[in-house]
C-alpha cells in the first residue's frame, strides 16, 4: 500500500483495521505536514514507514502529459514505481475501502488469480457512498463511515474501451455530479463564481489502484496507467467522502487552494455543505451497501474470470 496522508486521524484507525484483515503486509505513507493526532496513528502502525519532506501539497514539480501541472500528489504516487520496484502496490487514499471481486477473500488470493490471468493491474469504479442527506455527515468519530453512508448509486458509471488508459464513455457520474446539478439549479450564480471559466465536474470516478511494478507500466498521477486498461477482473473502491472530518479538510483546501484550480472542488462542496445540506440525496438509482453482492447486483462489480 501506498498512501499520502495529511490531516486523517479519523479514517487511519478503520483504514488500517480494513487492510490488514485483507491482507497487506506493507503500507507506505507519504506524511505531508500531518498533526500530531495523526502521526501519533502513523508512528504505533508496525507495518507503516513513514515518509516526509519539505514540500507542500500543491507544489509542482513541471507539468503532466496533459500539459496540467504536476503536483506533489502525482509526483510521490508516479514515483512509487521506482521506488517499491518488482512489487504489486496498491495506491489509495484514506477515505477509500477496497472491495474485491468474488470469489477471491484476501487481496493474495486475488494477486494469484492476476498472476495466473497474466494480468498486471486492476482498475476499479470510485463508488461514492453517502447518508441520506449530507447533514448527517457530523456524526461521532467512533463511527465508522459504513455505518453512516450506506448508500451508493447504481452503475454502471463509464464503458472503458480495451485501447484506452481513460473510460472514453461516461454512462453515469454518481452522487457529486447529482450534488452539483441540485446546486445549479438552486444557487447558479454561486455556482459560476467558483468554475469561472472552468467546465463543472465533480472528479474522477475511476482509477487503476493496484499495479505490479516492474513490468514497463508507468503511472499517470493516481488514476490511470500508461497502457491501454481493460477493466477485466475489476476491484471497487469504497469512496466515503461524507465523513465527520470533511468541514475541517473543505476549510483547509479553501484556504490554501493546493487542489486542483485552487481547490475547486472543495469550493463547491463548502457550497453544497452550506446550502443543501437537509435535502435528500438519496434517488431512484440509489442502493445500499450491503457487500460486495450489493455492487455485482448494482452493476459496479463482476466475479473474478
Amino acid at each position: 500500500m501506498f498512501l499520502v496522508v495529511r490531516d486523517e486521524d479519523y479514517f487511519l484507525p478503520f483504514f488500517f483495521k480494513h487492510y490488514l484483515a485483507m491482507g497487506f503486509e506493507e503500507f507506505w505513507v507519504y506524511a505531508d505536514r500531518c498533526p500530531s493526532s495523526t502521526m501519533d496513528i502513523l508512528t504505533a502502525q508496525p507495518e507503516a514507514t513513514i515518509i516526509a519532506g519539505d514540500y507542500e501539497y500543491g507544489q509542482a514539480f513541471g507539468l503532466l502529459e496533459t500539459g496540467a501541472p504536476r503536483r506533489l500528489v502525482s509526483l510521490l504516487k508516479e514515483s512509487s514505481v521506482d521506488l517499491l520496484p518488482d512489487r504489486w502496490v496498491l495506491l489509495a487514499d484514506a477515505d477509500e475501502f477496497l472491495v474485491l471481486p468474488q470469489p477471491a477473500n484476501n487481496i493474495n488470493e486475488y494477486i494469484a488469480i492476476l498472476e495466473r490471468t497474466g494480468q498486471p493491474y486492476a482498475t476499479a469504479p470510485m463508488v461514492d457512498m453517502y447518508p441520506q442527506c449530507l447533514a448527517l455527515r457530523n456524526y461521532p468519530r467512533t463511527i465508522e463511515a459504513s455505518n453512516i453512508s450506506i448508500f451508493f448509486d447504481a452503475g454502471p458509471y463509464y464503458a472503458w474501451e480495451p485501447d484506452k488508459i481513460a473510460p472514453s464513455n461516461i454512462l453515469h457520474p454518481g452522487v457529486r455530479h447529482r450534488l452539483l446539478q441540485l446546486l445549479a439549479k438552486q444557487y447558479p450564480s454561486e455556482l459560476v463564481a467558483i468554475f469561472g471559466e472552468l467546465p463543472m465536474g465533480a472528479g474522477l470516478i475511476y482509477k487503476v489502484p493496484l499495479l505490479r511494478h516492474g513490468t514497463g507500466i508507468r503511472r499517470i498521477g493516481d488514476h490511470a496507467i500508461s497502457v491501454g486498461t481493460s477493466t477485466a477482473n475489476a476491484m471497487a473502491l469504497a469512496h466515503y467522502k461524507f465523513a465527520p472530518c470533511l468541514d475541517r479538510k473543505i476549510a483547509t483546501a479553501v484556504k490554501e487552494g493546493q487542489y486542483y484550480h485552487g481547490s475547486v472542488q472543495y469550493k463547491w462542496l463548502a457550497l453544497a455543505t452550506e446550502k443543501i445540506q437537509f435535502e435528500t440525496v438519496v434517488c431512484p438509482r440509489t442502493r445500499r451497501f450491503t457487500g460486495p453482492d450489493s455492487l455485482v447486483a448494482a452493476n459496479l462489480l463482476s466475479p473474478l474470470d
